[in-house]
């Protein structure tokens, strides 16, 4: 047996057509006859472009009407909306949908509290749904909500629409879901004028399919898990301007969002985790070297479950620390300047020849500092890449040959790197390791030495990439600039839990359309 019209238009089952209308500009005419609905095979399915994605029944009883009410709705209205054309291409026309249930509806009336079963239904008012379009024009239902009073308690309540997922929607079910694919590739307020649509319609509705989507994430599947904080909240106090996220390394889900950082931010985390009982199935966690997060780990999950300390965030903490000794040497260049100027006022030699040694001086200063600060990337990138460029290779070679450290460190920089692409196992990492944490102790360069103690300190974590190999945050990382467009393309969100639920669907993007 086919579904009923109404179904194939708007989602709506159970329910069938007691009375249509036509709106125009806020005057309205009936549609008497309705029977028209009922007729079919009356025109050819070629001819109705706009129409192919019905039903051919459908299609054709609707273009009925629309012929029909267009022609007698064309002098309403002297002045038409025509921006409003140009922009959606609609028409001027609202269809009204009265509908009504097609069974009994005081069976099964039960308190929502007491669940008493003798409800008295009273007289309510009429909701306006928005469903999905007709043609060119805009559809609605209207559907009377009756008032409910319990007698044995007393509670007061209104009928519950099975095709809306909340008491104060105003879209139906399946509208809810065109909203969520058009907000794959558009805005709200875009969307919303596509739709014919308030904003705040847009978002509550899409907040409320993904409400119901992200309700309860299952980690029954989860054995190798991600932890990465970013950056998102610029005003707020220190401890909510960051947000912790999980990620599953294997399907790439999103298993958990939380406001902070470090383990106070993992405590719901770990409730759902011991809740689910998948504590004993998770086999490793991928993080940087934070010690909040190395405690978490110990705390709340099995002592024999494999730390790996991304080798992103080994390379990542070697370039700050070869930043660090730039600025050092920075400060270094502006402390001989200030001591030579101080040795040229204390001499005996001429006032001209002090105000032009002074003068050069200052001069080579603010050289030795625009030359470290323009040639910072340069130290950060790899010399694979940097050999494809002769003129900025020449440059960091100057710079190499001029600050000892800072060669020092570069050298350290891409032998670490070199651990990473050459050792094979386990055993041949860790003597590459313990012969690089000697070289930096070596120098006796402060930040390098800081280094060596935490590649030390951190060794049997950093190890473990060669443990379990393909172990990474890589994918994680990739995801927090993910995150930062999603936050660029609504400048920014004052709702925390509209955000989160985003941020649960970011991975779905690509599935719901092709170009994401």
């Amino acid at each position: 047996m086919h579904k009923p019209w109404l179904y194939h238009i708007t989602g709506i089952s159970g329910y069938q057509v007691a009375a249509q209308r036509v709106e125009r500009h806020g005057r309205s005419r009936e549609i008497r006859n309705a029977h028209v609905l009922a007729r079919c095979g009356v025109l050819e399915v070629e001819d109705l472009r706009f129409l192919l994605d019905k039903p051919p029944c459908v299609a054709l009883a609707l273009l009925g009407i629309i012929l029909k009410e267009t022609a007698a709705y064309a002098s309403c209205d002297k002045e038409p909306s025509r921006n409003r054309k140009r922009k959606t291409g609609m028409s001027d026309l609202t269809l009204i949908l009265v509908i009504e249930s097609k069974q009994s509806r005081d069976e099964g009336l039960k308190c929502k509290g007491c669940r008493e079963t003798g409800i008295v239904p009273r007289k309510g008012d009429v909701r306006r749904i928005r469903v999905h379009d007709v043609g060119r024009m805009r559809c609605y239902v209207e559907v009377p909500v009756r008032r409910m009073r319990c007698p044995k308690c007393g509670r007061r309540f209104k009928e519950k629409l099975p095709f809306v997922t909340s008491p104060r929607a105003r879209v139906s079910r399946a509208f809810e879901w065109l909203i969520v694919s058009e907000r794959a590739n558009a805005s709200i307020t875009a969307v919303a004028e596509k739709l014919g649509v308030d904003w705040r319609a847009v978002k509550d509705a899409e907040k409320r399919v993904l409400s119901a989507e992200y309700k309860t994430i299952d980690l029954k599947g989860v054995t190798r898990i991600g932890i990465d904080e970013l950056y998102v909240f610029g005003n707020e106090r220190k401890s909510r301007k960051y947000i912790t996220v999980v990620r599953d390394l294997d399907s790439g889900r999103v298993l958990n969002v939380s406001r902070g950082k470090g383990g106070a931010a993992l405590k719901e985390f770990a409730y759902r985790l011991r809740k689910q009982k998948v504590i004993d199935r998770i086999r490793c966690v991928c993080m940087d070297m934070s010690n909040a997060y190395y405690a978490w780990v110990g705390h709340n999950l099995r002592k024999d479950t494999l730390i790996v300390f991304d080798h992103f965030h080994v390379v990542m903490k070697m370039n700050e620390h070869i930043n660090n000794i730039r600025r050092m040497a920075m400060a270094q260049v502006n402390a001989d300047t200030r001591k030579r100027l101080a040795d040229l006022a204390a001499s005996d030699r001429d006032r001209e020849t002090i105000k032009r040694i002074m003068s050069n001086a200052k001069v080579n200063q603010e050289r030795a500092k625009k030359y470290l600060k323009g040639n910072m990337k340069l130290l950060l990138m790899n010399s694979e890449d940097i050999a494809e460029h002769p003129k900025a290779k020449a440059r960091l070679d100057r710079m190499l040959a001029k600050y000892a450290d800072i060669n020092a460190a570069y050298l350290l920089k891409e032998k670490l790197r070199s651990i990473y692409a050459n050792a094979k196992t386990k055993i041949d990492a860790a003597g590459l390791f313990a012969d690089w944490i000697r070289e930096a102790q070596a120098t006796e360069v402060d930040d390098l030495v800081a280094m060596a103690s935490t590649i030390e300190e951190h060794l049997a974590g950093i190890l473990g990439f060669w443990e379990f190999r393909g172990a990474s945050n890589a994918s994680v990382e990739g995801f927090n600039n993910k995150i930062r467009w999603l936050i660029k393309q609504a400048y920014g969100y004052h709702d925390f839990k509209y955000f989160k639920l985003k941020i649960f669907d970011l991975p779905n993007l690509k599935s719901r359309d092709g170009d994401c």
